[in-house]
């Protein structure tokens, strides 16, 4: 919503604390989604490439084991960002991705729509080890 009205600055500045709570609370769903609104911001602003990198990003913090709708969500974002960068074979693989963990998380029980980080419990041996892109306060 800052980024909407017309403040990028000081989103960045929401999603920097975002991701250290993420971290700290040791969710990777949240810290992944995060980066991926870090991207759409980015995307929004014309800087494409950035974009693309958070979105890489984003998939590797979720990690494979991340709750189907969030995987989805976040390939979709980098499908976008492919798309923008005239890749469009990866855009669609990740379009194709996200299709597939979209089915796979549907019907699973919960409210609708499902909260994508409900239920979550990281298997992590530990924090530092938890997240491809650490983070930098």
């Amino acid at each position: 919503m800052t980024a909407d009205s017309g403040h990028p600055g000081l989103a960045q500045r929401y999603y920097r604390a975002s991701l250290s709570l993420a971290y700290v609370g040791d969710s990777r769903p949240t810290y992944a989604i995060t980066l991926r609104s870090m991207s759409a911001q980015a995307v929004r602003m014309g800087h494409h490439r950035p974009a693309q990198h958070l979105a890489d990003s984003a998939i590797r913090a979720a990690g494979r084991s991340a709750p189907p709708p969030v995987l989805a969500y976040l390939h979709v974002q980098r499908a976008l960002t492919h798309a923008h960068n005239q890749q469009r074979q990866a855009a669609v693989s990740d379009l194709a991705r996200a299709h597939r963990h979209h089915e796979r998380g549907s019907g699973q029980p919960g409210p609708s729509p499902r909260i994508p980080w409900q239920g979550w419990s990281s298997r992590a041996p530990g924090p530092c080890s938890l997240w491809a892109t650490p983070h930098r306060g």
